[in-house]
């Protein structure tokens, strides 16, 4: 599935510049929108861990969980930490405190993310 990216100004619907990282809902496997996808609470969901691959920090994702991890596989399988950074939007702002806070599990799912990322960017520079 192609992910399209939203980026400055491309979306009509809003009339000034819109700068949040988005991406669309994730269709489900029969291609009907179920009610859990229409749902607006319970149904988005943000990755709050570092970039990487198709995955970018911040963004806002649609569908369940299930589906989403199924949907960034790939970028799940370079470190199965980051299913844990893909979080309920309403949960948000106490997983962005708990993320800069030593001493619990998102701090260390959030660290070993980093890791993994810093060192692959590192073996694309040739260090």
């Amino acid at each position: 599935m192609a992910v399209k990216k939203t980026t400055e100004n491309q979306n009509p619907n809003v009339s000034e510049p819109d700068t949040t990282p988005t991406t669309p809902p994730i269709a489900p496997p029969d291609g009907k929108p179920s009610g859990e996808m229409n749902s607006p609470i319970g149904s988005c969901f943000a990755y709050v861990g570092m970039s990487v691959g198709r995955l970018q920090n911040n963004a806002v994702i649609q569908g369940t969980h299930k589906q989403i991890t199924e949907h960034y596989k790939d970028e799940i399988a370079l470190c199965s930490d980051i299913a844990h950074l893909i979080v309920p939007v309403a949960k948000l702002s106490a997983t962005r405190t708990k993320i800069k806070t030593s001493g619990n599990a998102l701090n260390e799912y959030y660290s070993r993310v980093a890791a993994v990322v810093n060192k692959k960017r590192g073996e694309k520079h040739g260090n």
